[in-house]
């Protein structure tokens, strides 16, 4: 019997105490929850990179699409203003043009009406 108990107090010393047991849930539980929380910051720092540069490549599209845009008014404000240019130089020719034929005509009426009398 004593060598019964003598067994038991063997197997009670050779048991792990509450606060051991505590301790290592504590360390274990600590342990995962440290490297989820580095597993979670890696996603979402790639995450983070991926969005930052879908971002960068929008901007730089837009940027492009933007000078396309400016050359394309550039160009176009260009040519209006020659096309503006070429129309005032064609109104200034007619408007040369019909006040000479004004005063041919008046001058043929002149003549007519001088001939006419005499």
């Amino acid at each position: 019997m004593t060598e019964g108990i003598s067994n038991l107090r063997d197997d009670l010393k050779s048991m792990l105490k509450r606060e051991e047991i505590e301790e290592l849930i504590k360390n274990t539980v600590t342990t995962i929850m440290g490297k989820i929380e580095e597993t979670m910051m890696k996603r979402i720092e790639n995450e983070v990179k991926n969005i930052t540069k879908e971002f960068k490549d929008q901007i730089a599209g837009i940027e492009y699409e933007n000078e396309q845009l400016k050359q394309k008014m550039d160009e176009l404000k260009s040519s209006s203003t020659k096309a503006l240019s070429e129309l005032q130089t064609q109104v200034d020719k007619n408007y040369d043009t019909s006040r000479d034929a004004l005063m041919l005509i008046i001058m043929n009426n002149i003549l007519e009406r001088t001939t006419y009398i005499s």
